[in-house]
C-alpha cells in the first residue's frame, strides 16, 4: 500500500511479539474479523511489524507454567509440550561442591509443567493459529512513527512507515547469553542448574531437541557489553566449570547484555476514556532475563488485553467497564516483576552470593523455593477476602484433579438444578447471542462430590450438558466428580479448593455451610465467589460486565 494511502480500521496492533500475538489470537477467536486489503474497506483489525518477515530466531526460552495454562486455553498446548524441553528439576552447585537438586515447579503449582521452546517457535503456534481461526497476517516491514489520540478520544491517528534494512536489523536491547552445543563430563548439564563460585555464576538452561544448551554467564564488574566477544564467553564458561571440562562444539546463537529495569507509568492513554492506546510487553517493562519473566508476562499482558478488547468489539461488553481494569491489572504485575527481579538478579551475583553463603550454605536454594511461585508465572496478587473456601479474589483459580460425570456422576442435585434453572433464565441466555450456543459467552461447569456411580447425567440441568456445536450433541465435558480414578488416584479437589461434602451429599463450604460458585475469567483469574444460593449476586456480577442482548 502506497505511503499516503489511509485507512480506517477498529484496531491496529503494533509489533507482532509475544504480546501482540497473545492478543491478536484472542481477537481471532472472538471472530473479530481482519481488515480488508483494499484500503477503502474500513474496519477489522491491521497487524504492523517492524522486521521484514516472521520471528526466526528468539531470545526468550523459558515458557512458565502458566503461560502454558494460557496455551492449553488456545488449544495450543499439546503442540507447544511435544516439541519442548520439560524442565523438570533444578539443580544447585556452590563452590562446584556436588550438587543439590529440587522439583523446578513445587508439586500443586500448576496441572502443567515448565518447559523450554524458543521463542520464535512459540509465537509460530500463534500465528499459525489466529491465521486458521480468523484469517489474520501480519503486515511485515512497517513501523509505527507516531501515535496521535484525536476528536476528544473518539480516534487515533497512528502514523507508519516502511522499515529499510538498515533499521529493520537494529538492536532495541542487549542480552548475555549463549546457545550452544557443550561436551563436558559436568554431571547436571541436561538439568536446569546454576553454578556460583569465587569467579561468578552461571546458570544452565537445557534446549529442546536433547542436545542445545543455553548458558547465562555473569560477567566481571564494569564489563562494557559491546565489547565483549564470543570467545570471552566461551573462556568464561569454561572458568564458571572448574574442575569440569568444557568445550564448545557449536554456538547457535550469542548476544552480551546489559541488564536494564525500566516500568511505564501507565499502560494506557488519560487522554480518553474509555483508554484507545495501550501499551504491552517490552513497550511498558524491561528487566533481566535471569528469572525467565519477559516473553511470559509479555504474552499474559497481550493475553488480558485481547480478551477485554474481544468481548468489547463482539459486543459483549462496555468498553467503560472493561478496558480500564487493564492499566490497573498488568501494571500492578509489572511493577511487582521489577522488584523481583532486581531481588533475583542480586541473588545471581558472585558477590552476593559469597555475603549470604557465609550464614546460609543453602541461601541459593532456598531463595529459589521462594521464588518458586513467580517463576511458575502464579504471581496475582489476592484482593478482599476469601469468605467462600479456598478461592481468592483476582488470583488465578486452583487446579486438581477430576473424573468426568459422563462416566458417573454422585451427588444430590435438587440445589444444583434450581441454580441451573435461575443460571440459565436470568444469567446465561440474556447475555448470549440469539442463534450461538448457550456456553459460547458464559460457560457454567460443576464439580461435584461423592460416590460417582450414584447419579447419572442425565439428573442433572440440561444447562450443565448442553446440546452444542455443528450435529446439536450433548457436551458431557462440563460436569465432574472429586472421586477416586481407576489409574490417577484421588485428586481430593474438595479438600485443595476448601471445600468439604456435606453429609447429606450435597456439598457445604467449611465457614459458612454452603455451597460455592466461582466465577472464573478466561485468563483463569477468580473474578468473584458467591454462596451457591445468592442468585441475585451473580447476577448482579454479569450485569455489571456483560452487554444484554435485545
Amino acid at each position: 500500500m502506497a505511503a499516503t494511502t489511509v485507512q480506517e480500521v477498529d484496531l491496529l496492533i503494533v509489533g507482532s511479539g509475544s504480546a501482540g500475538l497473545a492478543a491478536a489470537t484472542w481477537l481471532a477467536i472472538y471472530g473479530i474479523r481482519p481488515s480488508s486489503t483494499d484500503a477503502s474497506v474500513p474496519g477489522g483489525v491491521t497487524i504492523l511489524e517492524k522486521r521484514r518477515g516472521p520471528m526466526t530466531l528468539g531470545q526468550a526460552d523459558g515458557v512458565q507454567c502458566r503461560t502454558v495454562e494460557i496455551f492449553e486455553s488456545f488449544g495450543l498446548s499439546e503442540a507447544l509440550l511435544k516439541e519442548a524441553y520439560h524442565v523438570l528439576e533444578v539443580s544447585f552447585w556452590n563452590d562446584l561442591a556436588d550438587g543439590d537438586d529440587d522439583a523446578d515447579t513445587q508439586k500443586g503449582l500448576s496441572w502443567m509443567p515448565h518447559v523450554i521452546l524458543n521463542q520464535a517457535r512459540v509465537n509460530g503456534l500463534m500465528l499459525e493459529k489466529m491465521k486458521k481461526e480468523g484469517g489474520y497476517e501480519v503486515s511485515y516491514g512497517w513501523e509505527a512513527t507516531e501515535v496521535k489520540v484525536e476528536d476528544g478520544g473518539e480516534w487515533v491517528r497512528v502514523k507508519a512507515k516502511r522499515v529499510d534494512g538498515e533499521e529493520e536489523e537494529r538492536e532495541w536491547r542487549a542480552r548475555g547469553v549463549m546457545d550452544v552445543y557443550p561436551l563436558t563430563d559436568f554431571p547436571d548439564i541436561r538439568k536446569k542448574a546454576t553454578l556460583h563460585s569465587e569467579e561468578g555464576a552461571l546458570l544452565i538452561i537445557p534446549r529442546e531437541g536433547g542436545e542445545l544448551c543455553r548458558f547465562y554467564i555473569e560477567l566481571a564488574h564494569g564489563t562494557a557489553a559491546k565489547l565483549v566477544t564470543h570467545d570471552d564467553l566461551v573462556q568464561t564458561a569454561k572458568k564458571r566449570f572448574g574442575q569440569f571440562s568444557l568445550e564448545i562444539r557449536g554456538t547457535f546463537w550469542w548476544s552480551a547484555y546489559s541488564i536494564g529495569q525500566r516500568l511505564a507509568e501507565h499502560f494506557t492513554t488519560a487522554s480518553s476514556s474509555p483508554p484507545r492506546v495501550f501499551l504491552t510487553g517490552d513497550a511498558c517493562h524491561t528487566h533481566s532475563p535471569k528469572a525467565g519473566q519477559g516473553m511470559n508476562v509479555s504474552l499474559q499482558d497481550g493475553f488480558n488485553l485481547g480478551f477485554n478488547l474481544g468481548m468489547v468489539l463482539s459486543g459483549q461488553a462496555s468498553a467503560a467497564v472493561v478496558l480500564p481494569t487493564y492499566d490497573h491489572e498488568r501494571g500492578q504485575v509489572a511493577a511487582d516483576l521489577i522488584a523481583f527481579d532486581r531481588e533475583w538478579t542480586q541473588t545471581f551475583s558472585a558477590r552476593r552470593a559469597r555475603e549470604l553463603a557465609r550464614d546460609d550454605p543453602d541461601y541459593f536454594a532456598n531463595a529459589f523455593i521462594k521464588a518458586a511461585k513467580y517463576t511458575a508465572g502464579l504471581t496475582a496478587r489476592p484482593t478482599g477476602k476469601a469468605h467462600h473456601c479456598g478461592h481468592a479474589h483476582a488470583k488465578r483459580a486452583g487446579s486438581a484433579a477430576m473424573r468426568r460425570t459422563s462416566d458417573a456422576a454422585g451427588h444430590r442435585t435438587h440445589r444444583l438444578n434450581q441454580l441451573g434453572t435461575y443460571l440459565e433464565t436470568a444469567v446465561v441466555r440474556p447475555f448470549t447471542p440469539a442463534h450461538s450456543d448457550i456456553d459460547s459467552v458464559i460457560e457454567p461447569l460443576v464439580a461435584l462430590h461423592g460416590d460417582r456411580h450414584a447419579v447419572q447425567q442425565d439428573q442433572l440441568h440440561p444447562l450443565f450438558w448442553p446440546q452444542t456445536g455443528k450435529w446439536r450433541l450433548r457436551d458431557l465435558h462440563k460436569t465432574f466428580v472429586d472421586d477416586e480414578s481407576w489409574n490417577s488416584g484421588h485428586g481430593r479437589a474438595y479438600e485443595t479448593f476448601g471445600v468439604v461434602p456435606a453429609a447429606s451429599g450435597g456439598c457445604v463450604c467449611k465457614d459458612d455451610g454452603a455451597g460455592v460458585v466461582v466465577i472464573v475469567r478466561p485468563d483463569l483469574v477468580v473474578a468473584k465467589v458467591v454462596g451457591m444460593d445468592e442468585f441475585e449476586a451473580i447476577a448482579r456480577f454479569f450485569e455489571g460486565v456483560f452487554l444484554k442482548r435485545v
